[in-house]
């Protein structure tokens, strides 16, 4: 809500406009809900999470990927290459990345 004072025909009245954030709310419990299943699902396994930024080619890890590959957040410098260097040249996902974004 936002409201501010303004004179109309002499006289101060306050105008007010007010936002309807329910939709937003529900929305954001919804994600927090999923996101802690995601969290929960993913301790269980005893795997990790991570994502891959394809325009700024940059990884974002979970701590429990850390943990598996045996490194800190401070040797991770966050570049899809780093992480590249260190995987068996049968796993390394460059081309089926380039291809797929290339493809669409």
């Amino acid at each position: 809500m936002s409201s501010s004072r303004i004179l109309f025909g002499g006289r101060v009245i306050l105008h007010s406009i007010i936002h309807d954030i329910t939709e937003r709310k529900q929305a954001e419990k919804a994600l927090a809900e999923a996101t802690e299943r995601l969290s929960l699902a993913a301790r269980a396994g005893g795997v990790g999470i991570w994502d891959y930024d394809v325009v700024n080619n940059g990884l974002v890890r979970d701590d429990q990927m850390f943990r598996l590959y045996g490194i800190t957040k401070d040797r991770f410098g966050g570049a899809y290459d780093a992480w590249q260097a260190g995987l068996h040249p049968e796993d390394r996902l460059r081309e089926a990345i380039n291809a797929f974004v290339n493809g669409i």
